[in-house]
């Protein structure tokens, strides 16, 4: 009855734990970033995966899709940064040393036309 007078409980009996609703918001935020790099929508998926990774930085997930949206907004520093984050949890992983290689050769194709 509490919330028909305004106040909200501070804790509910049936409230999942915490480390649930820790959980799921990682999922949401890293299922709505994918949907944005899907639309194109790269600075609203870096955002996502900003705030997934806040929440949970040993997350390999969030820095994938944190790299893939920073590397489609040409942003190669800050995309080779995540994707070394996730080659740090994840050493060998074949994506990310796949977008490194080709990151790389972008890079070495633009400086070779200057």
């Amino acid at each position: 009855k509490q919330w028909m007078l305004g106040g909200v409980p501070e804790k509910c009996d049936d409230d999942p734990p915490e480390d649930e609703v820790l959980n799921l918001n990682v999922t949401l935020r890293l299922n709505l970033a994918q949907a944005l790099i899907k639309l194109k929508e790269f600075e609203g998926a870096m955002a996502h995966c900003e705030r997934a990774l806040e929440l949970d930085p040993l997350n390999p997930k969030g820095w994938w899709r944190k790299a893939k949206a920073v590397w489609e907004t040409r942003n190669p520093g800050l995309a080779r940064e995540a994707l070394h984050k996730l080659l740090e949890l994840e050493p060998g992983n074949p994506a990310a040393l796949s977008l490194l290689q080709e990151i790389e050769q972008e890079e070495t194709k633009k400086r070779s036309k200057r």
